[in-house]
């Protein structure tokens, strides 16, 4: 409830004080004019607004008050916003007084409180220049709608307001038509999805397969922008639908599987509390939305833009203005992550999360609407952010779900790599360094600095437990990239000289390190341990390398090709291809399971991702792992790993996306953007519940891998969930209420 407001003579304010003080103590506001204003403040909209927002008006009644022309004012609008009255005798006992008004105050109808919120809302409104923004929405437009069908005819309502909720309502019909429309893009991108994937099957229409995938992720994007809760219910209603269940050509798991993991692309949150709660946990909201927010540390400032569009990196330092990111929304606060990672922006539509520093947008957390006069705080520890409404509800996402940063170093990784039977991770550095963290506990263990380097490119594990193959430009010889063998535990640095002077570019090596394969400008070398040359193929401008335990050897070219060099063949193998190179370019390959999955750089989807599968005793190409999976705009992807028994891909996307993909599963990918910045090595643990990856701005994260992704019944529990919550926080309903 609100306040109770005491309208009276000036010669009984010391009766009133007392009176205040007793309604204070049990709990009850008091608004009082003497009391709240200040000389030179606007005397009558200062008194209207305490009025139209007061639950109780109290008239200490007194010959003064009768005779006061200001007194009879304050009664005539309490009058006209139909505020409940409770007139008072100064005759009467001060605790007696004070024990009436607390009776009435509680006796007071949900309806009256509700009507004085609408009458103070509808104000702001109209001085606000009928902005949609203000309007009502969500619970409170749905409680009042129940309260005018109670109440028909005999309006508690001001003209003013009246006005106010039939254009709230106006708009809230309009939002739920594009809803409804939003969720029948959904069904018809679904439905013309399956069309053209049976015309790929008869007709093997190259990328029409890719096309639907992108049109049917693209609708459920734009339902879950305008409501994920419509998107989330509508699938469950499909996947119920006898018809569906039936149609064999449309419920054929691959179809469904992208169908639910589109629909619950939105983040939405996971937390209902009251402020108490949300201040008793560390989130401390500001009085007012913020312009501008700052980290001390590191001296960053952001600003909005005065039409909160665009937002504003900047130092304080040489460096000035960093980068100018647009926002998806008019934002109206914004606030730094304790540690400075991430930047929060929050406009009514959702809250916009970004690198800290680079102003890439990482995450869009929706669900909710946020008026005007919300503001935005984090958890103490930048794991949650939260969102306070001007009704003081609280909502909070996680905005790190899956990934946890074990340690920020200054190193700038650049590869890595598993050994000791998949204990440790061995991440390079561009300065030769080698960073060895243990997998099961995320602490770094060591760092070998044997190496000393211009820049170093790549590694392969060694046959001896930190033993590796680095391909790097030396520091004392940075003319041209060479081949070095490190062996961290005897802190021995050797180079292994190639044939012809062959300029090496990559390396990869079969398990224990007793062959390696050497890409070279001109060239595809197989080495023994000692550097002897095993097998020589020229011609071949290589960008990438992998052997799979076979010593087979897969190789990406500067043109576009992957090729397969047999063990003991001459010749590298073309495989027949299903798809277009677009001038693609592999810059890394994973091999595992009789799979070959490159990631590179160049095509319309923006990563180069592409696959190798044996067929009939062919190796054929087709789409790879994130094709038309994610939405991700990534230019390229560097790094890619697979587990040791082939059964999990994991690749890091430039733009801080990591990637997922079951092959054995068959149902595509799962994608998650938590991360700044892109990572460059990847280890899988021998368990695929995880991943230890190391990013190019020196960071070393855990990255919770999720095996239910591909799991129909899991899904469907996650949809049941969404639906769940968002009636259960009053972000959804699900019934037609709003007439």
């Amino acid at each position: 409830m609100s306040h109770v407001f005491v309208s009276y003579a000036r010669v009984c304010k010391n009766y009133v004080d007392r009176l205040a003080d007793e309604l204070e103590e049990r709990g009850i506001p008091v608004w009082q004019d003497t009391e709240q204003l200040r000389f030179g403040e606007v005397w009558d909209a200062r008194v209207n607004d305490a009025i139209r927002g007061a639950s109780l008006v109290v008239l200490v009644v007194s010959r003064e008050w009768c005779d006061s022309e200001p007194c009879q004012n304050e009664a005539s609008q309490a009058r006209y916003y139909k505020r409940p009255i409770l007139e008072v005798s100064l005759e009467r006992d001060v605790e007696r007084t004070a024990v009436q008004i607390a009776n009435e105050y509680r006796r007071v109808s949900p309806i009256s409180s509700l009507t004085a919120t609408v009458e103070t809302r509808a104000e702001g409104w109209l001085k606000g220049g009928h902005r949609r923004r203000d309007l009502l929405r969500g619970r409170s437009l749905r409680e009042m709608t129940r309260m005018r069908k109670k109440t028909r005819g005999t309006s508690p309502l001001t003209v003013n307001a009246e006005r106010y909720v039939r254009a709230s309502r106006r708009h809230a019909r309009g939002v739920r038509v594009f809803a409804v429309i939003s969720a029948l893009i959904v069904f018809w991108a679904f439905s013309a999805y399956n069309q053209v994937r049976n015309a790929a099957r008869e007709t093997s229409l190259v990328g029409s397969r890719s096309y639907a995938n992108s049109m049917l992720v693209y609708a459920s994007a734009v339902g879950n922008r305008v409501n994920p809760y419509v998107t989330a219910d509508g699938t469950l209603r499909l996947l119920d639908d006898e018809g569906y269940a039936q149609d064999a050509a449309l419920n054929d798991g691959y179809s469904t599987q992208l169908m639910m993991r589109s629909a619950l692309d939105a983040i939405t949150p996971t937390e209902q509390m009251d402020a108490e709660e949300a201040d008793s946990r560390g989130f401390s909201f500001p009085d007012a939305a913020r312009t501008r927010a700052a980290v001390e540390a590191s001296g960053v400032t952001a600003e909005l833009s005065e039409n909160g569009a665009v937002v504003t990196l900047s130092t304080d330092g040489d460096s000035g203005t960093l980068v100018t990111a647009r926002l998806e929304m008019p934002s109206f606060d914004l606030s730094f992550s304790p540690d400075g990672r991430y930047l929060a922006v929050l406009g009514e539509g959702g809250i916009a999360i970004l690198d800290g520093h680079q102003g890439s947008q990482l995450l869009f957390l929706n669900g909710t609407q946020n008026p005007e006069g919300s503001t935005l705080a984090w958890s103490p520890d930048g794991s949650l952010v939260a969102v306070r409404t001007p009704q003081d509800y609280v909502f909070s996402w996680s905005v790190r779900q899956d990934t946890t940063i074990l340690a920020t170093t200054g190193s700038t990784f650049v590869d890595g790599a598993s050994v000791k039977g998949g204990e440790l991770a061995a991440f390079l550095a561009s300065d030769g360094s080698i960073t060895f963290v243990d997998v099961t506990s995320g602490s770094i263990e060591d760092v070998d600095e044997s190496l000393e380097a211009a820049e170093a490119l790549h590694l392969a594990p060694g046959p001896g437990e930190k033993d590796f193959y680095v391909v790097a430009l030396l520091a004392d010889d940075p003319d041209a990239t060479r081949l070095i063998h490190v062996d961290c535990a005897a802190g021995t640095v050797a180079e292994l000289p190639l044939p012809d002077g062959l300029v090496p570019t990559c390396v990869s090596a079969v398990a224990g390190g007793s062959e390696l394969a050497v890409g070279c400008e001109g060239a595809l070398l197989v080495l023994d341990a000692t550097g002897g040359v095993q097998n020589r193929v020229d011609g071949l401008n290589v960008s990438a390398v992998a052997m799979d335990a076979d010593g087979r050897v897969f190789a990406g070219t500067q043109s576009g090709d992957l090729v397969v060099l047999e063990p003991g063949a001459s010749e590298v193998s073309r495989p027949e291809s299903a798809v277009t190179h677009g001038g693609t370019t592999p810059l890394a390959i994973a091999v595992g399971s009789g799979r070959a999955v490159s990631v590179g750089k160049g095509t319309a989807c923006g990563n180069g991702s592409r696959s190798l599968t044996r067929e009939w005793g062919t190796w054929v190409e087709r789409d790879g792992i994130t094709s038309s999976m994610t939405d991700s705009a990534s230019p390229y992807a560097r790094t890619i790993a697979a587990s040791s028994d082939g059964s999990l891909f994991v690749c890091g996307l430039s733009d801080g996306t990591l990637v997922t993909f079951f092959p054995e599963d068959g149902f595509g990918v799962s994608a998650r953007h938590e991360l700044g910045s892109e990572l460059r090595g990847i280890v899988i643990s021998s368990d695929r519940t995880s991943i230890i990856g190391a990013a190019g701005d020196g960071t070393i994260v855990r990255v919770a891998v999720d095996l239910a992704a591909n799991d129909q019944q899991a899904l469907r529990d996650r949809l049941d969930e969404r639906v769940r919550q968002g009636l259960e926080f009053g972000l959804y309903h699900n019934e037609a209420d709003i007439s």
